[in-house]
């Protein structure tokens, strides 16, 4: 075996609340992570020297956006992955990264990369790590890779990598306005920090109306219920975010919201013919917009 392919989920969370800074520069949160039918393809193959390239459906300006050196989370998560695994040696590789998720667009486009990459590497290379394995080393990696690999619906806590499953009632059907530019992660955290303040911050937890909205079988209930302390802190580095919201509620959309630390915004729809409408109406005002809805399937081998 020479190659291996995989492909990881974007994710969306319905509910997302940020605890104090703490000591060792991160923050406690608790989200109830989303898995999505869209997803990216990594393939990762023996070569001579170590490279990454990028493709896909993305704009041009988008896939610009990732980096094509070993700072790509694909790379630093193989070159992990030998480590844990004890591999003494192992020859370069080539990785090829088909996108679909938007990039820096709070849906965790690059942890799903370096969750596919985990997958494909350790396929192709024998590692014969499990995936309990490769769940519980990938926080090394980023917050948001132990999701990737598992997918679903999820109670996220600690730095977001201390998953429980959590019921779903209902089929989610989301629409996603992407925007070019992307907003750095960072920086919304920073942002956050800053206008919080001295203020004191309570340790974050779900609200039991929102965890029966999302085990019942309203959409309304559900939308009525999604929550994102770090959305006042996006609109306010990317003020044009409040403006999409206002025109996807204009449409009928049931509620809109920042994805993550955005910019991408994320409208959930009644059932899948007005998502779809809800997409024309954004592409018809020129918007880049994209149908997703909820998906059980992790990262997962697609072709070795």
């Amino acid at each position: 075996m020479n190659k291996a392919v995989a492909s990881a989920p974007a994710k969306v969370n319905l509910a997302f609340k940020v605890g104090p800074l703490a000591d060792d520069g991160y923050h406690e949160v608790a989200s109830a992570y989303l898995g999505l039918n869209l997803r990216d393809r990594v393939s990762v193959s023996i070569d001579t020297e170590w490279s990454v390239s990028v493709g896909g459906s993305l704009s041009e300006q988008q896939l610009s956006m990732v980096p094509l050196d070993e700072s790509n989370l694909t790379i630093q998560a193989i070159k992990k992955l030998a480590g844990w695994a004890n591999l003494d040696s192992f020859p370069p590789l080539r990785v090829d990264i088909e996108k679909h998720i938007p990039v820096a667009g709070g849906m965790a486009g690059g942890s799903a990369d370096a969750a596919a990459a985990l997958v494909a590497a350790n396929e192709l290379l024998g590692c014969r790590l499990t995936a309990s394995q490769l769940q519980k080393f990938s926080v090394e990696i980023g917050s948001d890779v132990p999701f990737a690999l598992r997918g679903g619906f999820a109670l996220g806590t600690g730095r977001g990598e201390n998953l429980s499953p959590l019921p779903l009632g209902q089929s989610v059907h989301l629409v996603f306005v992407i925007d070019e530019q992307g907003l750095s992660t960072k920086a919304v955290y920073q942002q956050l920090d800053s206008l919080r303040g001295s203020a004191q911050i309570e340790q974050p937890t779900l609200s039991q109306t929102f965890l029966a909205a999302a085990a019942g079988e309203s959409a309304a209930e559900l939308a009525a219920n999604i929550v994102n302390e770090l959305q006042p802190v996006a609109i306010s580095l990317r003020p044009s975010l409040a403006d999409t919201i206002r025109i996807g509620l204009e449409m009928q959309a049931l509620n809109g919201f920042v994805s993550g630390s955005g910019p991408t915004v994320a409208f959930i729809c009644a059932d899948a013919d007005s998502a779809v409408q809800l997409q024309q109406q954004f592409q018809r005002l020129g918007h880049t917009a994209v149908v997703a809805t909820d998906s059980p399937t992790g990262a997962r081998i697609e072709a070795s």
